[in-house]
């Protein structure tokens, strides 16, 4: 697991039953703690570097070396609010010394008995601690829940299947037909009588890991698709993370305006007098960009591959005029495996 990826409650429970007892302390001081605490834990993870003489971090992974502790745990123990916590906890987080345990999807499916590998009970009681907080129902959380996933799953598969072609524009702000496109296609409630969207894919969608067989049917569903997941779902991701690659790919653009020309990029906007040295500059930033994501996805002895596509019109005149250049930076490298 990368640095950025969230540990399962039910999982760190399976390893962990301890936290059981954490998580029923925490429960019951609910009327104490404020609303915005959730049932977060951390382990340590990698070793501490030489020289780190920070204070607060040095107790912490001292603590974190026993096993997993709560966030309310480290501020006891280290004698810090819960905000300098988290901070504190980030940093940690940022240099690979610490792995963030929290809820996700897969603690709302061991809950609701769809998907059972792990720990069932600390999954429950970790969500019914957020239930508690904001004064909501089991079953009409699982109902959101169930809903934010479908819509971001959706979302992220018809990025991957409209690839370079179209973007999708997911920031509804200004666009009163976006948002009511969006909330008709995956909301699970009735939203009009008037006007239906529907999203009709022309494959099928073939699901892997574990969970698919919870996740990838309602999604299908959603997409005017069915769902196909193989009887070894459960370990082809396994099998991939062998005989597979990461790939990634990102893009820069360059415009034209009064005479300059605009890069448009990940990193935001930068102008320069002349197209080669705005070229020049978006081809450094794409592979340095690139490189970082495929590292960071797990990618190791990463190829970077560069495409520009230019893009004239013709005046009235008959003059050539130049509209745009797109820069395609793609990367590819075998996954990364470190020793057991």
């Amino acid at each position: 697991m990368g640095p950025k990826r969230i540990i399962p409650i039910a999982f760190l429970g399976a390893e962990h039953p301890e936290i059981e007892a954490e998580l029923e302390r925490i429960r019951a001081r609910r009327d104490h703690l404020p609303l915005h605490i959730a049932p977060d834990f951390w382990v340590a993870s990698g070793k501490n570097p030489e020289g780190d003489e920070e204070r607060a971090g040095r107790r912490i992974r001292d603590l974190l070396g026993k096993g997993p502790r709560s966030l309310l745990q480290l501020s006891e123990a280290a004698d810090l609010g819960m905000t300098d916590v988290r901070r504190e906890m980030a940093r940690l987080e940022k240099k690979g010394l610490v792995q963030h345990c929290g809820i996700t999807p897969t603690d709302f499916l061991h809950a609701n008995g769809t998907f059972a590998a792990w720990n069932r009970e600390t999954a429950l009681l970790a969500l019914q601690i957020l239930c508690d907080r904001h004064r909501i129902s089991f079953p009409a959380l699982s109902e959101k829940l169930a809903e934010v996933m479908e819509r971001k799953m959706g979302l992220q598969i018809l990025d991957l299947v409209l690839a370079e072609r179209v973007r999708l524009h997911r920031d509804q702000d200004g666009c009163n037909v976006c948002s009511v496109f969006w909330d008709q296609c995956f909301s699970r409630e009735k939203r009009s009588d008037h006007v239906r969207f529907q999203i009709s894919l022309k494959n099928r969608l073939v699901g892997i890991g574990a969970p698919a067989h919870a996740f990838l049917p309602p999604v299908a569903q959603k997409l005017g698709t069915s769902a196909i997941v193989p009887f070894h779902a459960r370990v082809a991701n396994a099998i991939g993370a062998i005989t597979g690659a990461v790939a990634m790919t990102d893009e820069a653009l360059i415009r034209p305006v009064q005479g300059q020309f605009r890069l448009h990029s990940s990193h935001g906007v930068e102008v320069f007098a002349g197209l080669e040295e705005a070229t020049v500059r978006g081809r450094n930033l794409l592979a340095e960009v690139i490189r970082e994501k495929a590292g960071a996805a797990g990618a190791g002895d990463v190829e970077v591959t560069l495409e520009e596509k230019e893009h004239w019109a013709t005046s009235r005149g008959g003059d050539s005029l130049f509209m745009e250049k797109r820069l395609i930076a793609r990367a590819i490298g075998s996954p990364r495996l470190e020793p057991s």
